[in-house]
Order: C-alpha cells, then sequence, then structure tokens
C-alpha cells in the first residue's frame, strides 16, 4: 500500500499538465505512461495553490534566481542557530559544575539530586541537540548534494540514504562511504552523529572519586616526647655520714632500666601514638614545609644513643702451651681462656676513661664517651666463621667492641597509617654539661665540684634547630627572636677551650639532670659487668650466673660486631622510650607533639581530558553549521534552505531532472522563483488530501481529482483492494 500511495503522489505532482479553466491539468503522456491504465483520470491542481507559470509564459531567469535578504535565507537556521547556543551553554555548564565539584569532598555536595545524575542530565540534553543539529545539516546536505552544478545526476536512492542518515546512526553509517569524498560537511555531520553515543559515558568518565586523607581538628594526635629529665622523686638516699652519702635509683626507676636492659623488646617500652583515626600527621619542623612527608623532621626527644667501636685489632692472642690453654686479652686486663668452665664471654663497664684504646678511638668520639651512661667493653670467643665440627668443639675466633650508651637528643621523623606508628630517627646530637652563666675558663674542675649531687639544677643539656613553638618554627637564624630566652654554656668540644655562651628559648633547650646521670649511669654500669663461661657440654649457651640477662649477647654462640651494636641500640632505643612514656619525670607532666588526626573521605577529581572528545564534536558542528549558514547566505535565491522538509519534491518538480539514456527533464520545467520552505508550508496547509482504497480512477469528483491505483504492465489490477489519493483545494 505504502508505494501505491507513494506512486500517487508522485502522479500528481510530478506529471507535467494544461491549463483548462484556471486549472492545471497533466496529460497522460508522461515518463509514467506506459504503465498508466488507459482511461485513467487526468491529476488537477488550483492554479491559485501551485505557483507555476501557464503554458506558453515567459519568466525571466533573474526571477528563477532571486536575491532573498540576508535575513530571509537565516531564518530556517534560526532554530539550528539557537539549538548550537543552548548546547554550547550545557557543554560550559559541564565543565562549569565539574570543576567547580572537583578537590572537594564529597559529602560537600549539597543538593539533592547527585553529580553524576545532573551531569547525566546535562550530558543527554548536549547530545540530543548536536544530534539534532546535525540531522538539519544532513537534511540540506542532501539538497546541495543533488543540486551541485559541477556533479552528475545521483541515484534517486541516495535522497532515501540521505533522509535515513537524518533519522539515526545507523542511516548515517550507511551515508558515509557516499560522503567520504563527496561532502567533507556531510562526512562531518555523520561523524557528529555516530560518536555521539559516547558522550554521555565520557562525560560520566570525566568524574572520578578519590580517597583522600583529611585532616581535623588540630590536637586528636600527639606523639610522646622527653624534653627534660629531673631528679624529682626519683632517687633515695642509701647511706650518709657527716662526711659522705649514697644514693641509688627509686624501685620503679631501676625497674624500667633493668627492663630495657635485659628485655628490650618488652612492650612495656612500646610508644603507643593517640591517634583518633588510625591515620595522623605531625607538623613539619622543616621551614620549607607546612605538613610531613616521609623524611621530614616532625618532632626531638631525650633519648639515650648508643656507639660501638670494634677493637678487635687491639685482641692479643696466647697461643695454648704445656702448662696452659690459649688465652686472648685486652690492654685493659680483660681475658677470656679456651678451656671448660672458663670465662668465654667477659663484659666490663665504666664511665669516662677510654684512653687505653686510643690507637683506636678517635679523639671526637672519645670526648663523647666522656661523658657517657656506661661504655661498655666486651670480648667475645664466636664459632660464627667456623664449620659445624669445629664449632662444637671449641669457638676459636673472637670480637671485641667498645659500645658507649650516652645521653642525646634525638630527632624523629613519624606518622601514623592504619592505626600502626611509623617512626624513624633522623640525627642524634649527644648531651654535653651546660654550665649556664659561669664565664670561667676552668670549667671542669666547675663541673667536678657537684658532680654527683643533687639539687643543683645543673643537667647535660642540647640546643634543638630547628624548633618548633607553638604554631611558630624558629631555626639557627631567628632562634634569639623567641620568647623565654635563657643562657647556654656547653661544654661541646667542637668549641673549646672557649666553650661561648648563647642565649635560646627554654622550649628548645632538652635538659638530663646531671645528678640523674650519674645515677642511671652507675645503675648501668651494675648491670652490663659480669663474666660468662662455657664448655661444650652446654651446647649454644652460656652460663653467665647472676648475670644472666647478658646472655643475648652470646648469640648462640655466634657473636659478631653487627649483633653487639644492634643489642646495644635496641637497649638505648628501649630506655628513650621509657624516658618518652614519663620516666624521670612526676607524674602528670608529660610533654607531647600535637598532630593532625586524618580521615580518609571519598573525594571529586575532575579528568578534564574526558571531556575532549565532546568539546571536539561541538567545534566540528561549529565548523559544518557555519558553513552551511555561509552557502546558505551566499547562494540565496539559488539553492534554497529546505533542510528535512518534503515539499519540495511536490511543489518544484520542475528542477528535478531524471535521466533514461538522455539529459532531458521529465516533465515540463520553468522558471519560477524557487519557494522558500515557509511558503510551501503555507499553500501546502491549503492543499487537502485524503487516501481512499477499493476505488478506480474517476473523472467528474467536485472539487478535487481522485485517484485510483494502477496494476503493473502485464499484472492484474486489484479492484477491492485499489489506494487513491483525494486532494481538495
Amino acid at each position: 500500500m505504502t508505494w501505491l500511495c507513494l506512486e500517487s503522489l508522485t502522479r500528481f505532482f510530478l506529471l507535467g499538465g494544461s491549463k483548462i479553466n484556471n486549472t492545471y491539468v497533466w496529460p497522460e503522456s508522461t515518463m509514467y505512461a506506459p504503465s498508466h491504465p488507459v482511461g485513467a483520470p487526468k491529476m488537477v491542481a488550483d492554479a491559485s495553490v501551485y505557483p507555476s507559470t501557464p503554458p506558453g509564459g515567459e519568466t525571466p531567469n533573474s526571477e528563477r534566481h532571486r536575491r532573498l535578504s540576508i535575513y530571509r535565507s537565516l531564518r530556517p537556521w534560526t532554530l539550528d542557530i539557537f539549538s548550537y547556543c543552548i548546547a554550547l551553554g550545557l557543554l560550559v555548564a559541564i565543565y562549569t559544575i565539574i570543576s567547580r565539584a572537583s578537590n572537594k569532598p564529597e559529602q560537600d555536595w549539597t543538593l539533592s539530586i547527585s553529580l553524576n545524575t545532573i551531569v547525566a542530565l546535562l550530558s543527554t540534553l548536549y547530545r540530543g541537540l548536536l544530534v539534532a543539529i546535525a540531522a538539519e545539516i544532513l537534511s540540506q546536505e542532501k539538497w546541495i548534494y543533488f543540486w551541485l552544478a559541477s556533479s552528475p545526476a545521483r541515484p534517486l536512492s541516495h535522497l532515501q540514504t540521505f533522509d535515513d542518515a537524518s533519522r539515526g546512526i545507523w542511516g548515517a553509517l550507511n551515508l558515509l562511504p557516499i560522503v567520504a569524498r563527496r561532502s567533507p560537511s556531510a562526512f562531518l555531520a555523520v561523524i557528529t552523529i555516530a560518536v555521539s553515543l559516547a558522550i554521555g559515558p565520557f562525560v560520566q568518565q570525566s568524574i572520578r572519586i578519590e580517597y583522600r586523607d583529611t585532616e581535623l581538628q588540630q590536637g586528636t594526635a600527639s606523639l610522646p616526647v622527653s624534653r627534660f629529665i629531673t631528679d624529682d622523686d626519683n632517687y633515695f638516699r642509701t647511706f650518709g655520714t657527716p662526711v659522705i652519702v649514697w644514693w641509688d635509683l627509686e624501685a620503679n626507676f631501676r625497674n624500667s632500666v633493668f627492663s630495657s636492659v635485659s628485655n628490650p623488646a618488652d612492650n612495656s617500652s612500646t610508644i603507643t601514638p593517640n591517634c583518633a583515626t588510625g591515620n595522623c600527621t605531625f607538623p613539619s619542623w622543616d621551614p620549607a614545609q607546612s605538613q610531613s612527608s616521609d623524611g621530614d623532621l616532625t618532632h626531638a626527644s631525650l633519648g639515650v644513643c648508643n656507639e660501638c667501636t670494634d677493637i678487635s685489632s687491639l685482641v692479643e692472642a696466647w697461643p695454648a702451651t704445656a702448662n696452659g690453654s690459649a688465652r686472648y686479652t685486652l690492654p685493659n686486663g680483660m681475658e677470656v681462656v679456651i678451656f671448660d668452665t672458663n670465662p668465654y664471654m667477659v663484659m666490663s663497664s665504666q664511665d669516662g676513661n677510654v684512653s687505653w684504646a686510643e690507637k683506636i678511638i678517635p679523639a671526637q668520639k672519645a670526648e663523647r664517651y666522656r661523658y657517657a651512661f656506661a661504655n661498655v667493653t666486651l670480648l667475645t670467643m664466636t664459632a660464627r666463621n667456623q664449620s659445624e665440627e669445629t664449632a662444637e668443639r671449641f669457638p676459636t675466633a673472637y670480637v671485641a667492641s667498645i659500645c658507649s650508651l650516652y645521653p642525646c637528643l634525638k630527632t624523629y621523623s613519624a606518622s601514623v597509617q592504619n592505626g600502626q606508628l611509623s617512626e624513624t630517627s633522623l640525627h642524634s646530637t649527644p648531651l654535653y654539661y651546660d654550665v649556664g652563666n659561669y664565664t670561667e675558663q676552668d670549667v671542669d674542675s666547675y663541673v667536678q665540684d657537684y658532680r654527683g649531687l643533687p639539687g643543683y639544677n645543673h643537667s647535660l643539656s642540647a640546643i634543638q634547630s630547628p624548633c618548633r613553638i607553638g604554631d611558630s618554627l624558629y631555626t639557627a637564624s631567628n632562634m634569639t627572636t623567641a620568647p623565654n630566652q635563657t643562657l647556654v654554656r656547653l661544654l661541646d668540644p667542637d668549641s673549646a677551650p672557649e666553650y661561648p655562651s648563647t642565649t635560646a628559648p627554654e622550649d628548645c633547650i632538652y635538659r638530663f639532670d646531671s645528678f640523674m646521670s650519674d645515677l642511671l649511669g652507675g645503675a648501668l654500669q651494675k648491670m652490663l659487668n659480669g663474666t660468662c663461661v662455657w664448655d661444650n657440654r652446654q651446647g649454644n649457651n652460656i652460663e653467665c650466673q647472676d648475670t644472666w640477662w647478658l646472655a643475648p649477647f652470646w648469640q648462640q654462640k655466634h657473636a659478631s660486631m653487627q649483633s653487639i651494636t644492634d643489642r646495644f641500640s635496641a637497649i638505648a632505643d628501649a630506655l628513650t622510650n621509657q624516658f618518652r612514656l614519663g620516666l624521670g619525670r612526676k607524674e602528670g607532666t608529660g610533654t607531647s607533639v600535637g598532630g593532625i588526626a586524618l580521615q580518609t573521605i571519598p573525594f571529586v577529581v575532575f579528568q578534564w581530558q574526558w571531556l575532549l572528545l565532546p568539546t571536539i564534536l561541538l567545534v566540528l558542528e561549529t565548523v559544518t553549521l557555519a558553513w552551511m549558514i555561509v552557502r546558505s547566505v551566499y547562494y540565496r535565491g539559488e539553492e534554497m534552505a529546505w533542510q528535512s522538509s518534503l515539499l519540495p519534491l511536490l511543489f518544484h518538480r520542475d528542477i528535478f531532472m531524471g535521466l533514461s539514456g538522455s539529459n532531458e527533464p521529465n516533465g515540463a520545467t520553468t522558471d519560477a522563483p524557487l519557494m522558500t520552505s515557509d511558503e510551501m508550508e503555507q499553500n501546502a496547509r491549503r492543499i487537502a488530501i485524503k487516501l481512499r482504497r477499493g476505488q478506480k480512477y474517476e473523472d467528474g469528483v467536485e472539487g478535487g481529482i481522485e485517484m485510483g491505483g494502477y496494476g503493473r504492465t502485464g499484472g492484474r489490477i486489484r479492484d477491492s483492494d485499489q489506494d487513491s489519493l483525494m486532494m481538495h483545494s
């Protein structure tokens, strides 16, 4: 039925005619004549409706190509220009909305509709407008495609292909081979329609959710540190006469020290951060940083440092003789004897003087040892480099070291991730005696006068630089501008012999009471002093009797310089942590460094690269639409902007030529001026058509012409199912 309706319309509008009683009548002799049934009615149209020229009349060529005003030539594109402006605004809105939400917490979006929903809605409208404009461009391209004077006649099927292309992606893809090399503007419009499907996913992809750590209020994170060790409530008098008095550490203090020496890995000396969220950071003390990153200095604390020196080269070996076993000795008199139940490991502690090892220990290090809590000499046999067989009998190798445990100021870099403290020791500075405002040069005698006596408030000290006081950061360049300045004169060997005085804020001075230093040194020297024996019936174990806590230095008969250093470092760290946890201070006087608790929350991140595709499509549409508008203005009156209208096929039959072996037009042609789409629509409103079924063509129908269907040549004519077209004007 459909093809019959189209054939009826074609017969009415595309066949030539003559004027009878002010009505144009088209003759039967047409290109469709062979298949037209004899006696069929002629097609008639009112002359007042169809603006054609009667036969014999003449119309100047200038009227045929009349020049429209620029406004009238632009008028058909008004809706497309308006749609383009809206599309541009939508794209700008998408960019603006996402960029304003970018790098902000997702929870800051307060609208009831989500960001993704808004962007999805805008992108859908945006795509619809682009496709609508591209469809109109393709609709106009179909007329230009057949209009070009330089182009040969094209297959009529291409007209349908163009129409299909303006209606969907599949039709656009079918048009692509036709226009790829013939019409760049149509090609761009086809690409726009085909690729427009990706606009929505690409716009959504431009919004990424990234989880970040954000700061909570200040003071929700902290780490304990020690800024001063005092003699308050940390000692007691054990014996006294008018001439001499003995002092000792308070029991809890001594127990903490003993725990650090005997079991440095004990949980009692583990630093536990205060971090409300499990993720915390601490302000950097680096002047160039506001927040800490890996390796930045975040805090400082008083503590204990360790330094070991290998003195194995000072060991003198005495081979076994008929009267005795082999022996190994050190210049300070320590020795081990290779024989069952004889000392295989000896440890001796003292403070101060290590001059007997001056051949190996540099002067600067010796000065550091001078103020140590304990200088521990260790001589032990080891089977580290022996075979299993010989090691079972007697270890024949030896290792000797001097390890110093001394007070120091330690700096750290710390952060808390998933509840776990990550703390790295960055640097350490030895503490030296601070003689304060004492200006004389006999500083050694001055120190000896008060050393070992309580209540004098003398201390071993160090100045921390850089130093953070509240929100202010001080370095060596501006330290004197800080409040609460204190005069300091440190007996630093690097500044000997003058030991000049300087001033520093008290909050940047870390102090260890000299009396407590002596008491702690005495306790450590007792604990780290002893002799351990071994015989081959003990296996890898060694007997240290009352000093059983020294056995771990034996390392199951495989002691080395590295293992000894690691053990002393563990003891130093445990003591440092004890001080940070409150050892050596009155209860409730602990100090801490404040940090910032971090909360992991989702952030919106704008990935603008994903909006390049929608932007490029708009640029292509801009170029194509501008080209079509310029062409409409330039060729106004010669090429009309008919776009998607089908009426030109009916009203301007004269400009369509069909080639069937010749270049002659099918039907009569006229030089009447081309009608605009608006003009054709106005005239079309005055024409009424109706499809009728079951009747043959008949003449004499009042007010119009009834067109009956007809069969193909040599075919059967259907009477009961014939389609017809009734037109009334």
